[in-house]
Protein backbone atom coordinates (compact mmCIF):
# COMPACT_ATOMS: atom_id res chain seq x y z
CA UNK A 1 0.00 0.00 0.00
CA UNK A 2 1.45 3.31 -0.54
CA UNK A 3 0.67 5.45 2.43
CA UNK A 4 0.64 8.43 1.02
CA UNK A 5 -1.97 7.69 -1.67
CA UNK A 6 -4.92 10.46 -1.54
CA UNK A 7 -3.43 11.78 1.79
CA UNK A 8 -4.32 15.92 1.56
CA UNK A 9 -4.02 16.33 5.49
CA UNK A 10 -1.58 15.28 8.02
CA UNK A 11 -1.88 15.54 11.93
CA UNK A 12 1.09 15.54 14.23
CA UNK A 13 1.10 15.76 17.86
CA UNK A 14 3.74 17.43 19.48
CA UNK A 15 4.80 16.49 22.88
CA UNK A 16 7.37 13.49 23.21
CA UNK A 17 6.97 13.32 18.89
CA UNK A 18 8.21 16.86 17.29
CA UNK A 19 10.09 18.23 20.40
CA UNK A 20 11.93 14.59 21.09
CA UNK A 21 11.74 12.45 18.28
CA UNK A 22 9.70 10.14 20.32
CA UNK A 23 11.70 10.14 23.35
CA UNK A 24 8.44 10.31 26.67
CA UNK A 25 9.74 13.58 28.88
CA UNK A 26 9.75 11.11 31.45
CA UNK A 27 12.68 9.99 30.30
CA UNK A 28 14.53 12.79 29.31
CA UNK A 29 13.60 13.86 33.16
CA UNK A 30 15.11 11.07 34.51
CA UNK A 31 18.16 11.20 33.07
CA UNK A 32 18.82 14.98 34.01
CA UNK A 33 17.80 14.07 37.16
CA UNK A 34 20.18 11.41 38.48
CA UNK A 35 22.67 13.07 37.47
CA UNK A 36 22.07 15.32 39.73
CA UNK A 37 20.75 13.14 42.18
CA UNK A 38 22.13 9.38 42.21
CA UNK A 39 20.34 7.92 44.77
CA UNK A 40 16.72 8.61 43.09
CA UNK A 41 15.22 5.77 42.16
CA UNK A 42 12.96 5.16 38.96
CA UNK A 43 9.64 4.83 41.05
CA UNK A 44 10.38 8.78 43.15
CA UNK A 45 10.97 9.90 40.04
CA UNK A 46 7.83 8.42 38.41
CA UNK A 47 5.62 9.68 41.35
CA UNK A 48 7.47 12.91 41.07
CA UNK A 49 6.58 13.36 37.62
CA UNK A 50 3.13 12.39 37.79
CA UNK A 51 2.41 14.93 40.91
CA UNK A 52 3.83 17.78 38.54
CA UNK A 53 1.81 17.02 35.63
CA UNK A 54 -1.84 16.30 37.82
CA UNK A 55 -0.63 19.89 39.68
CA UNK A 56 -0.53 21.55 36.32
CA UNK A 57 -3.43 20.44 34.58
CA UNK A 58 -5.61 21.15 38.17
CA UNK A 59 -4.13 24.32 39.20
CA UNK A 60 -3.57 25.86 35.59
CA UNK A 61 -0.01 27.04 36.61
CA UNK A 62 1.01 27.54 33.22
CA UNK A 63 0.04 30.57 31.03
CA UNK A 64 -0.98 31.14 27.59
CA UNK A 65 1.93 33.71 26.74
CA UNK A 66 4.65 30.93 28.57
CA UNK A 67 7.19 29.58 26.97
CA UNK A 68 8.73 26.09 26.82
CA UNK A 69 11.78 26.77 28.75
CA UNK A 70 9.52 28.60 31.56
CA UNK A 71 7.06 25.58 31.33
CA UNK A 72 9.72 23.04 31.65
CA UNK A 73 11.30 25.10 35.27
CA UNK A 74 7.76 24.68 36.45
CA UNK A 75 7.22 21.37 35.77
CA UNK A 76 10.95 20.81 37.62
CA UNK A 77 10.37 22.99 40.38
CA UNK A 78 7.57 20.80 40.74
CA UNK A 79 9.19 17.71 40.40
CA UNK A 80 11.77 18.61 42.90
CA UNK A 81 8.57 19.72 45.49
CA UNK A 82 7.40 16.34 45.24
CA UNK A 83 11.20 14.72 46.13
CA UNK A 84 11.53 17.44 49.47
CA UNK A 85 8.43 17.18 50.48
CA UNK A 86 8.44 13.16 50.73
CA UNK A 87 12.31 13.03 51.75
CA UNK A 88 13.94 12.16 48.80
CA UNK A 89 16.38 14.70 48.97
CA UNK A 90 17.70 16.87 51.01
CA UNK A 91 16.90 20.62 49.68
CA UNK A 92 16.12 22.08 46.60
CA UNK A 93 19.16 23.82 45.10
CA UNK A 94 18.38 26.12 42.60
CA UNK A 95 21.66 25.46 40.40
CA UNK A 96 20.63 22.20 40.19
CA UNK A 97 16.85 22.79 39.06
CA UNK A 98 18.55 25.51 36.26
CA UNK A 99 20.89 22.50 34.87
CA UNK A 100 17.80 20.13 34.45
CA UNK A 101 15.94 22.55 32.10
CA UNK A 102 18.78 24.18 30.51
CA UNK A 103 19.68 20.53 29.28
CA UNK A 104 15.88 19.30 28.62
CA UNK A 105 15.52 22.41 26.66
CA UNK A 106 18.51 21.68 24.48
CA UNK A 107 16.63 18.48 24.04
CA UNK A 108 14.01 20.19 22.17
CA UNK A 109 15.89 22.95 20.72
CA UNK A 110 18.10 20.51 18.72
CA UNK A 111 14.52 18.02 17.68
CA UNK A 112 12.57 20.95 17.02
CA UNK A 113 15.45 22.36 14.93
CA UNK A 114 15.25 18.66 12.48
CA UNK A 115 11.32 18.78 13.03
CA UNK A 116 11.18 22.33 10.92
CA UNK A 117 13.09 21.02 8.31
CA UNK A 118 10.89 17.90 7.53
CA UNK A 119 7.66 20.00 8.04
CA UNK A 120 9.33 22.47 5.17
CA UNK A 121 9.14 19.57 3.31
CA UNK A 122 5.67 18.59 3.90
CA UNK A 123 4.20 21.54 3.97
CA UNK A 124 4.98 21.71 0.03
CA UNK A 125 2.46 18.88 -0.62
CA UNK A 126 0.28 18.43 2.54
CA UNK A 127 -2.03 20.70 4.55
CA UNK A 128 -0.78 20.51 8.54
CA UNK A 129 -2.72 20.14 11.59
CA UNK A 130 -1.50 19.98 15.13
CA UNK A 131 -3.33 17.51 17.82
CA UNK A 132 -1.61 18.12 21.41
CA UNK A 133 -2.34 17.41 24.83
CA UNK A 134 -0.58 20.85 25.92
CA UNK A 135 -1.18 23.09 28.85
CA UNK A 136 -2.73 26.30 26.87
CA UNK A 137 0.79 27.61 25.45
CA UNK A 138 0.93 25.90 22.72
CA UNK A 139 0.63 28.36 20.28
CA UNK A 140 3.34 30.29 22.39
CA UNK A 141 5.43 27.22 21.99
CA UNK A 142 5.22 27.04 18.27
CA UNK A 143 6.26 30.37 18.15
CA UNK A 144 9.26 30.32 20.11
CA UNK A 145 10.45 27.51 17.83
CA UNK A 146 9.68 28.67 14.63
CA UNK A 147 7.01 26.38 13.58
CA UNK A 148 3.54 27.83 14.27
CA UNK A 149 3.25 29.09 10.48
CA UNK A 150 3.48 25.24 9.37
CA UNK A 151 0.18 24.44 10.97
CA UNK A 152 -3.33 25.66 9.51
CA UNK A 153 -4.69 24.61 12.28
CA UNK A 154 -3.83 23.67 16.02
CA UNK A 155 -5.90 21.93 18.43
CA UNK A 156 -4.76 21.84 21.92
CA UNK A 157 -7.02 19.80 24.69
CA UNK A 158 -6.22 22.58 27.67
CA UNK A 159 -8.12 25.10 24.68
CA UNK A 160 -10.55 22.84 23.36
CA UNK A 161 -11.79 20.77 26.49
CA UNK A 162 -10.98 17.83 24.95
CA UNK A 163 -8.07 15.65 25.65
CA UNK A 164 -6.79 12.58 23.87
CA UNK A 165 -7.89 9.95 23.03
CA UNK A 166 -11.11 11.79 22.99
CA UNK A 167 -12.01 11.54 19.20
CA UNK A 168 -13.36 14.80 19.85
CA UNK A 169 -10.07 16.27 20.01
CA UNK A 170 -9.30 15.36 16.43
CA UNK A 171 -12.65 15.96 15.08
CA UNK A 172 -12.31 19.75 16.41
CA UNK A 173 -8.45 19.79 14.26
CA UNK A 174 -10.57 18.68 10.71
CA UNK A 175 -13.70 20.07 11.25
CA UNK A 176 -12.69 23.20 9.15
CA UNK A 177 -11.42 21.04 6.32
CA UNK A 178 -13.90 19.45 3.70
CA UNK A 179 -11.83 16.62 3.76
CA UNK A 180 -12.67 12.97 3.86
CA UNK A 181 -10.87 11.32 6.81
CA UNK A 182 -9.30 8.38 4.28
CA UNK A 183 -7.51 11.44 3.20
CA UNK A 184 -6.11 12.43 6.45
CA UNK A 185 -3.34 11.21 8.49
CA UNK A 186 -2.33 11.14 12.32
CA UNK A 187 1.62 10.91 13.38
CA UNK A 188 2.53 10.32 16.86
CA UNK A 189 4.62 8.37 19.37
CA UNK A 190 1.55 7.14 21.57
CA UNK A 191 -0.12 4.10 20.18
CA UNK A 192 -3.20 4.50 22.75
CA UNK A 193 -3.88 8.02 22.56
CA UNK A 194 -2.87 9.42 18.78
CA UNK A 195 -3.41 5.93 17.05
CA UNK A 196 -6.18 4.32 18.25
CA UNK A 197 -8.79 6.91 18.09
CA UNK A 198 -7.18 8.03 14.90
CA UNK A 199 -7.91 4.95 13.39
CA UNK A 200 -11.21 4.65 14.59
CA UNK A 201 -12.01 8.15 12.99
CA UNK A 202 -10.98 6.18 9.75
CA UNK A 203 -7.75 8.32 9.53
CA UNK A 204 -4.14 6.72 8.28
CA UNK A 205 -1.72 6.48 11.16
CA UNK A 206 1.86 6.74 11.27
CA UNK A 207 3.29 5.26 14.64
CA UNK A 208 6.23 6.85 15.98
CA UNK A 209 7.73 3.93 18.11
CA UNK A 210 10.07 5.53 20.48
CA UNK A 211 10.90 5.32 24.49
CA UNK A 212 7.94 5.47 26.04
CA UNK A 213 6.30 6.22 29.50
CA UNK A 214 5.51 2.50 29.91
CA UNK A 215 6.00 -0.71 27.05
CA UNK A 216 5.39 -0.26 24.21
CA UNK A 217 2.34 -2.73 23.10
CA UNK A 218 3.57 -6.03 21.38
CA UNK A 219 0.59 -5.45 18.92
CA UNK A 220 -0.20 -2.70 16.87
CA UNK A 221 -2.08 -3.55 14.26
CA UNK A 222 -3.52 -0.29 13.85
CA UNK A 223 -0.82 1.69 12.86
CA UNK A 224 -0.42 1.57 9.31
CA UNK A 225 3.38 2.27 9.56
CA UNK A 226 5.58 2.06 12.55
CA UNK A 227 8.63 4.18 12.56
CA UNK A 228 11.67 5.10 15.03
CA UNK A 229 12.39 8.47 13.61
CA UNK A 230 10.80 11.13 12.41
CA UNK A 231 13.76 11.63 9.49
CA UNK A 232 11.95 7.89 8.16
CA UNK A 233 8.72 9.94 7.34
CA UNK A 234 10.43 11.85 3.98
CA UNK A 235 10.60 7.88 2.92
CA UNK A 236 7.20 7.75 3.33
CA UNK A 237 5.56 10.81 2.64
CA UNK A 238 7.71 12.92 0.17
Amino acid sequence: MMLDKGVEIIAFDYGATLDTNGTHWYNIFHSEHIKENPSLTDMELRQAYIHAERTLSKERLIKPDDTFRETLYKKVNLQMEYLLHNHHIKEIEAEQIRKIVDNSYLVAVNCTRNAKNLLQNLKNRYKLVMISNFYGNLQSVLVEFGLRDFFSCVAESAVVGYSKPDERLFVKAFESFDTDAGRCMMIGDSYNKDIIPAKRLGYKTVWLKGRPWQENPTSTPLADETITDLSELERILI
